[in-house]
């Protein structure tokens, strides 16, 4: 969990140096290769200390501040599995950065995606937010940015998130996100 909730850390304070969303037009193409976590959270068991929030999983850890004080960092995330290879395919992770007000959402993606493009995230019929991915690292590459208001509110009242991208063939990838549970894991850390 340690190592999740670092490398998550790591994506939090990178994307706050500025990525923000561009609207696009959705993506046109479906391809739906991915099972979402609810299905596999019946057959998994929550790591210690994990609770639930229908298909999202919070996660906190106590950590060192930059001025040795103690905070508490906490995601609430999802994993995708290829149900082809039943391997884990991307996550989606979401949470505050301490002295921050809006929340940031990193995207770990697989490795060998075609970067230049970045990827699109679209909520229900929205217009399609783009994000750049920002580095890449053994587990992953990573694409994140600051929520805004208006798309977090998206996101709480949608019942389902795309995540666009481009595989290493060139063909479009859209991953299915289900929101369920979102809302309520993202209030339980919002700060204070």
């Amino acid at each position: 969990m340690l190592n999740n909730v670092i490398s998550g850390l790591a994506a939090l304070l990178l994307i706050t140096s500025g990525a923000a969303f561009a609207e696009e037009a959705a993506p046109k193409e479906k391809t739906e290769a991915a099972a979402p976590a609810a299905e596999k959270a019946a057959e998994q068991k929550l790591p210690e200390g994990a609770v639930q929030f229908k298909d999202w999983i919070k996660e906190c850890e106590k950590l060192k501040g930059p001025e040795g004080k103690e905070i508490e960092l906490c995601q609430i995330s999802q994993t995708l599995t290829n149900t082809e290879i039943n391997q884990p395919m991307l996550k989606v992770a979401a949470g505050y950065v301490p002295g921050k007000k809006d929340a940031v959402l990193i995207i770990t993606l697989p490795l060998g995606i075609i970067l230049p493009p970045g990827i699109q995230l679209t909520v229900g019929e929205g217009k399609a937010a783009k994000v750049p991915v920002t580095t890449c690292l053994p587990q992953g590459c990573q694409a994140g940015a600051q929520l805004d208001k208006e798309f977090t509110e998206r996101l709480k009242k949608g019942n389902k998130l795309i995540v666009t991208f481009l595989g290493p063939d060139g063909k479009q990838i859209n991953a299915p996100i289900s929101l369920s549970g979102f809302t309520a894991g993202l209030d339980s850390m919002k700060p204070k």
